[in-house]
Protein backbone atom coordinates (compact mmCIF):
# COMPACT_ATOMS: atom_id res chain seq x y z
CA UNK A 1 0.00 0.00 0.00
CA UNK A 2 1.32 3.52 -0.92
CA UNK A 3 2.66 5.91 1.72
CA UNK A 4 -0.62 8.21 2.79
CA UNK A 5 1.34 10.14 5.27
CA UNK A 6 -1.21 9.79 7.76
CA UNK A 7 -4.28 10.38 5.50
CA UNK A 8 -6.37 7.88 4.64
CA UNK A 9 -6.31 6.50 0.78
CA UNK A 10 -8.66 7.52 -1.61
CA UNK A 11 -12.38 6.27 -1.78
CA UNK A 12 -13.63 6.43 -5.42
CA UNK A 13 -17.10 5.78 -6.06
CA UNK A 14 -17.71 5.39 -9.96
CA UNK A 15 -21.52 5.40 -11.24
CA UNK A 16 -22.70 5.19 -15.02
CA UNK A 17 -25.38 7.31 -14.42
CA UNK A 18 -26.22 9.89 -11.34
CA UNK A 19 -28.99 13.06 -10.74
CA UNK A 20 -25.33 15.10 -9.54
CA UNK A 21 -22.16 13.62 -7.79
CA UNK A 22 -22.12 16.28 -5.45
CA UNK A 23 -26.20 15.17 -4.57
CA UNK A 24 -24.94 12.12 -4.59
CA UNK A 25 -21.42 12.57 -2.32
CA UNK A 26 -24.18 14.83 0.36
CA UNK A 27 -26.34 11.36 0.90
CA UNK A 28 -23.20 9.99 2.10
CA UNK A 29 -23.14 11.51 5.59
CA UNK A 30 -20.91 9.35 6.89
CA UNK A 31 -18.34 9.20 4.19
CA UNK A 32 -14.64 9.85 4.98
CA UNK A 33 -12.39 13.38 3.86
CA UNK A 34 -11.15 12.75 0.15
CA UNK A 35 -14.04 10.22 -0.87
CA UNK A 36 -14.34 10.83 -4.67
CA UNK A 37 -17.77 10.31 -6.32
CA UNK A 38 -17.02 10.26 -10.60
CA UNK A 39 -20.02 9.49 -12.59
CA UNK A 40 -20.11 8.83 -16.56
CA UNK A 41 -23.24 10.86 -17.47
CA UNK A 42 -25.01 13.40 -15.31
CA UNK A 43 -28.99 13.72 -15.46
CA UNK A 44 -29.16 17.01 -13.71
CA UNK A 45 -25.59 18.45 -12.84
CA UNK A 46 -25.71 21.69 -11.94
CA UNK A 47 -23.16 25.11 -11.69
CA UNK A 48 -23.76 28.05 -9.49
CA UNK A 49 -27.38 29.72 -9.09
CA UNK A 50 -28.60 26.32 -10.24
CA UNK A 51 -27.65 26.93 -13.66
CA UNK A 52 -27.89 23.28 -15.09
CA UNK A 53 -24.31 21.62 -16.52
CA UNK A 54 -24.68 19.69 -19.49
CA UNK A 55 -23.33 16.09 -18.94
CA UNK A 56 -23.77 14.04 -22.15
CA UNK A 57 -23.05 10.30 -21.03
CA UNK A 58 -19.19 9.23 -21.70
CA UNK A 59 -18.08 13.00 -22.65
CA UNK A 60 -16.68 14.68 -20.07
CA UNK A 61 -15.05 14.37 -16.22
CA UNK A 62 -17.82 14.83 -13.91
CA UNK A 63 -16.48 14.35 -9.99
CA UNK A 64 -17.38 15.21 -6.29
CA UNK A 65 -14.78 15.29 -3.50
CA UNK A 66 -15.40 15.69 -0.01
CA UNK A 67 -12.89 17.59 2.34
CA UNK A 68 -13.47 18.21 6.30
CA UNK A 69 -11.25 21.43 6.79
CA UNK A 70 -12.28 22.84 9.38
CA UNK A 71 -11.30 25.85 8.83
CA UNK A 72 -13.27 29.44 9.11
CA UNK A 73 -15.04 30.40 6.59
CA UNK A 74 -12.85 33.55 5.87
CA UNK A 75 -10.57 30.85 4.32
CA UNK A 76 -13.27 29.11 2.20
CA UNK A 77 -12.95 31.04 -0.97
CA UNK A 78 -9.60 30.28 -2.03
CA UNK A 79 -10.96 26.44 -2.41
CA UNK A 80 -13.01 27.67 -5.52
CA UNK A 81 -9.49 29.38 -6.90
CA UNK A 82 -7.31 26.38 -5.90
CA UNK A 83 -10.20 24.16 -7.70
CA UNK A 84 -9.94 26.30 -11.10
CA UNK A 85 -5.86 26.17 -10.65
CA UNK A 86 -6.03 22.53 -10.01
CA UNK A 87 -8.32 21.95 -13.40
CA UNK A 88 -6.48 24.39 -15.59
CA UNK A 89 -3.23 22.59 -14.53
CA UNK A 90 -4.84 19.01 -15.84
CA UNK A 91 -5.76 20.62 -18.97
CA UNK A 92 -2.64 21.74 -19.57
CA UNK A 93 -1.21 18.93 -18.88
CA UNK A 94 -3.30 17.13 -21.93
CA UNK A 95 -1.50 19.65 -24.55
CA UNK A 96 -4.35 22.07 -24.01
CA UNK A 97 -3.19 26.22 -24.62
CA UNK A 98 -4.87 29.07 -23.46
CA UNK A 99 -6.75 27.57 -20.68
CA UNK A 100 -8.02 31.26 -18.41
CA UNK A 101 -9.92 30.99 -14.91
CA UNK A 102 -13.16 33.05 -14.87
CA UNK A 103 -13.47 33.61 -11.20
CA UNK A 104 -14.97 32.24 -8.89
CA UNK A 105 -15.42 28.76 -11.17
CA UNK A 106 -14.85 28.81 -14.50
CA UNK A 107 -12.56 27.28 -17.04
CA UNK A 108 -12.25 28.89 -19.89
CA UNK A 109 -10.77 27.94 -23.96
CA UNK A 110 -11.02 30.48 -26.33
CA UNK A 111 -13.21 32.93 -24.12
CA UNK A 112 -16.21 29.62 -24.10
CA UNK A 113 -16.73 27.69 -20.94
CA UNK A 114 -15.05 24.06 -21.13
CA UNK A 115 -15.09 23.32 -17.18
CA UNK A 116 -16.89 24.64 -13.84
CA UNK A 117 -16.56 24.17 -10.20
CA UNK A 118 -19.44 24.11 -7.75
CA UNK A 119 -18.56 24.33 -3.84
CA UNK A 120 -21.21 22.94 -1.47
CA UNK A 121 -20.45 23.16 2.10
CA UNK A 122 -21.42 23.09 6.01
CA UNK A 123 -20.23 24.84 8.49
CA UNK A 124 -20.53 24.14 12.19
CA UNK A 125 -22.40 25.94 14.78
CA UNK A 126 -19.08 27.55 15.96
CA UNK A 127 -18.95 29.07 11.91
CA UNK A 128 -16.52 26.13 10.70
CA UNK A 129 -16.35 24.33 7.41
CA UNK A 130 -17.45 20.80 8.59
CA UNK A 131 -18.08 19.72 5.02
CA UNK A 132 -17.00 20.60 1.76
CA UNK A 133 -17.93 19.07 -1.47
CA UNK A 134 -15.69 20.37 -4.39
CA UNK A 135 -17.37 19.43 -8.05
CA UNK A 136 -15.81 19.87 -11.37
CA UNK A 137 -17.22 19.05 -14.85
CA UNK A 138 -14.70 19.10 -17.73
CA UNK A 139 -16.05 19.10 -21.40
CA UNK A 140 -13.79 16.39 -22.95
CA UNK A 141 -15.14 14.58 -25.84
CA UNK A 142 -18.07 16.37 -26.34
CA UNK A 143 -18.42 17.30 -30.42
CA UNK A 144 -21.38 19.69 -30.07
CA UNK A 145 -23.17 21.32 -27.25
CA UNK A 146 -27.57 22.11 -27.50
CA UNK A 147 -29.05 25.57 -28.02
CA UNK A 148 -27.75 27.99 -26.24
CA UNK A 149 -24.87 26.66 -24.77
CA UNK A 150 -23.63 25.84 -28.43
CA UNK A 151 -22.51 29.65 -28.59
CA UNK A 152 -21.16 29.57 -25.11
CA UNK A 153 -19.52 26.11 -24.44
CA UNK A 154 -16.26 24.19 -26.31
CA UNK A 155 -14.68 21.30 -24.98
CA UNK A 156 -11.20 19.51 -25.44
CA UNK A 157 -12.41 17.47 -29.00
CA UNK A 158 -13.73 20.65 -30.45
CA UNK A 159 -10.59 22.70 -29.57
CA UNK A 160 -7.83 19.77 -30.19
CA UNK A 161 -9.94 17.73 -32.91
CA UNK A 162 -8.93 14.78 -30.22
CA UNK A 163 -10.91 12.65 -28.48
CA UNK A 164 -9.33 11.47 -25.12
CA UNK A 165 -9.72 8.62 -22.81
CA UNK A 166 -11.83 9.84 -19.91
CA UNK A 167 -10.46 7.68 -17.10
CA UNK A 168 -6.73 8.72 -18.16
CA UNK A 169 -7.53 12.36 -17.23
Amino acid sequence: MPETSGRQPFLIHHLSTVDSTNTYLKGMRDAPEWTVVTADEQTAGRGRHANQWHSAAGAGLYLSVLLRPGVGMRRAGWLSLLSAVAGAETLFGLGLEGVDIKWPNDLLVSERKIGGILIESETSSSGRLDRVIVGMGMNLNHAAFPPPLDRTATSYRIETGQAIEVATV
